[in-house]
């Protein structure tokens, strides 16, 4: 029986019901309308943009996920998802509202392929504006898509795309108990099909002994006599930034962050040049998730460029035994480590040198991974100075615990 004609005969009832058997009552509740289970709530982790092309053989969490999609859909019928996502964060709550979900690749500084995986899904804007009755003040709009918060577990989750989904934003104004309110709110959507996930993975804003890892970071330099100014680039809207005590530092300064990598760093040296650095001037570019940089690494990589025609970075020999592996994942040959060397940061160059091969590189549609690629794109071969190990890159929830390990007892 059809809802409408549910509804229907339950109008007529109370004139006939006084008149029904037991059985007759009966035969009327069986044709009641079947409500479906009411979905669960997932949070996940995104993953690390690094695991992007990975296959799910080759990546576990993958395939987790994959699995717990085939789950969902063996077990309940899932019309629709939204995710609320770590990625969009604005003022006041929003709904995105687009029947055809663009594909956001808001991540930067990789290698060309990370930008070219494919995750094609339909909106879902009539479930949409089912939040947008539920809750009037959330606003709704089509400026949005699927961020790197959605869409690289989506497609796992529902590899074939043929699951509507749409996001909803985060408060960065609101309080908690705002946010945890929402959620009741939204819960009744549960009940209609929608299953609802969190999904974030916050790296630089995480806290560790006492501060977030981008304080951590900028302290590495601030203690140094040699230094002038430092500019972070950060997401125009970026929401943690203004509340950090480090921004009251005079020496500190901000500047736009790009699309990629190289878009940041150019917004960052173009900052200097405004700040007064002369075209000569030496520039260090440093990861923000490297927060565990030894001065000794530091004053090394000063001291041992300081004359260098070209610069160079702080880097370490491969220790481990080297795989290339074809695309079915297995070992094609061992890789020679003698020559072979990770690349760290900082990495330090000339302004005017840095910035003129990385706008060259980016007009030419050349991947930069890194500065040192960018010069050596130009044509120049930066120097390697060996630095420590532990000058460890946060990537991986096993990196926040091997820093949790090196930092007992700091505070």
């Amino acid at each position: 029986m059809k809802r409408k004609d549910f509804i229907k005969l339950l109008a007529a009832a109370p004139l006939t019901l006084s008149a029904m058997n037991l059985p007759e009552f009966n035969k009327l509740v069986s044709q009641l309308p079947k409500q479906g289970k009411k979905l669960p709530v997932l949070f996940t982790s995104h993953g690390n943009p690094m695991d992007i092309p990975m296959s799910r053989e080759q990546r576990p969490f993958w395939n987790t996920l994959f699995k717990l999609g085939k789950d969902l859909q063996t077990h309940y019928e899932v019309k629709a998802v939204v995710v609320v996502s770590a990625h969009w964060c604005t003022k006041g709550t929003y709904v995105n509202m687009s029947g055809e979900q663009k594909q956001i690749y808001d991540y930067y500084g990789f290698p060309k392929e990370y930008y070219e995986v494919k995750y094609q899904a339909k909106g879902a804007p009539e479930m949409a504006h089912e939040i947008k009755k539920l809750i009037p003040t959330i606003t709704e709009t089509n400026e949005w898509g699927l961020d790197h918060g959605a869409w690289p577990m989506l497609m796992h989750l529902f590899p074939e795309g043929n699951v509507p989904v749409f996001q909803l934003s985060i408060d960065y104004h609101a309080k908690p108990e705002y946010h945890y309110n929402l959620g009741k709110q939204l819960k009744s959507l549960r009940e209609k099909g929608v299953l609802i996930i969190g999904s974030g993975s916050l790296i630089h804003n995480l806290q560790l002994a006492g501060k977030t890892i981008l304080e951590h970071t900028l302290a590495c330099f601030l203690d140094h006599a040699q230094l002038r100014a430092v500019v972070v680039s950060l997401a125009v809207d970026d929401p943690y930034w203004p509340g950090l005590e480090c921004v009251q530092d005079p020496r500190i300064h901000r500047a736009d962050g790009g699309a990629e990598r190289a878009d940041s760093v150019l917004s960052g040296l173009q900052r200097l040049s405004e700040l007064g650095a002369q075209a000569n001037d030496w520039v260090l570019v440093h990861d923000a998730a490297r927060p565990n940089l030894a001065r000794s690494d530091l004053d090394l990589l000063l001291a041992e460029l300081a004359h260098d025609p070209v610069g160079g970075l702080l880097a370490v020999p491969a220790r481990d035994t080297l795989k290339r592996a074809g695309a079915d994942g297995r070992v094609q040959n061992t890789v020679d480590r003698s020559t072979i060397w990770q690349a760290f940061t900082p990495q330090m160059f000339r302004l005017g040198e840095l910035q003129r091969a990385l706008a060259d590189a980016l007009l030419a549609g050349v991947a930069i991974t890194d500065e040192a690629s960018a010069m050596e794109w130009a044509g120049q071969s930066p120097r390697l100075i060996e630095g420590r190990s532990d000058n460890l890159k946060v990537t991986r929830p096993e990196d926040l615990l091997s820093l949790n390990r090196l930092w007992q007892g700091r505070s």
